[in-house]
């Protein structure tokens, strides 16, 4: 049987030299978070060089370091699951206990997310944002991964209230959707990081187009935080996380809830109170 990449990094870590180690346990320790790893953070992080980087990757027998961490990604998810038996076996893979155990544990780690996703929620942040998505005539939404999927999603469910609300598919459209971009138009950029290049140059562009920047992020410090106009904070994705962004997507959703609700409250004329269009309260969270 195979085995997988954390196996594979922990039972060669005494074979490599004292520079690989660092990064071994480095990423040891990361393994769930390993889709926003970049080999720009293991460097400064372990403060190694990047040849050791490729070294450390290659002598993995991987080309380069972008299926190495696919790989990785992989190996910390199925991790983080429990442990199948035999499937042609009659004895059940989970049995009693250990399914009560997960969701035991699930059930924490939800209640955790809800609590930081509260904490991190800032008053005149979200003032601001309603206060900008009142005044727009446009309103369009675009997700970096691991959000990229669920934008069709959320732009769906503010396009009960108003027909102003769109998702962009792709980075692409998005430039396009700036050149001809003014002070009428929104843009809700959702980026974990905030640190794409990409999106700091549509950040950018949009603003000198007098168009307005809301950015849904992890760090209030990051640079397409710091070019936004309001910005509203993401929980952290834990080492030890159940399931891969699940603190993240949590997070989300929480405040997709809660936005659309502030939203639904005081849009200044579109709905004058929540409930009034085409929903109602008890409708009206993001599943």
């Amino acid at each position: 049987m195979n085995k997988d990449l954390l196996t594979k990094i922990r039972e060669s870590r005494q074979t490599l030299t004292a520079k690989e180690r660092i990064i071994a346990d480095y990423l040891l320790l990361h393994a769930h978070e390993a889709r926003y790893l970049t080999e720009s953070e293991i460097e400064q992080s372990c403060k190694v060089s990047r040849n050791t980087v490729t070294r450390f990757v290659r002598s993995f027998h991987y080309r380069s370091f972008a299926c190495f961490r696919d790989d990785l990604e992989l190996s910390a998810l199925r991790s983080s699951q429990p442990t199948a038996r035999d499937w042609n076996h009659r004895e059940t893979f989970l049995n009693h206990r250990s399914m009560d155990q997960y969701l035991q544990c699930a059930k924490r780690e939800q209640s955790q997310d809800m609590q930081e996703a509260e904490y991190l929620l800032d008053t005149r942040q979200m003032e601001e944002v309603i206060f900008l998505m009142g005044r727009a005539e446009h309103i369009w939404f675009y997700g970096e991964d691991p959000f990229s999927d669920l934008m069709p999603t959320v732009a769906e469910e503010f396009s009960r209230f108003s027909r102003k609300f769109e998702f962009c598919r792709s980075i692409t459209k998005l430039h396009n959707l700036i050149m001809d971009a003014g002070e009428k138009d929104l843009f809700l950029i959702f980026d974990y990081k905030g640190s794409s290049e990409a999106l700091c140059r549509v950040a950018k562009a949009a603003k000198n187009r007098r168009a307005h920047v809301v950015v849904v992020t992890r760090y209030e410090t990051s640079p397409l935080c710091q070019l936004s106009h309001a910005h509203l904070l993401l929980c952290g994705q834990r080492a030890r996380s159940l399931e891969l962004n699940l603190p993240v997507l949590n997070s989300l959703h929480f405040l997709m809830n809660m936005l659309l609700k502030c939203y639904a409250a005081f849009n200044y004329g579109e709905c004058q109170r929540y409930g009034i269009g085409n929903m109602n309260p008890e409708e009206g969270d993001l599943t």
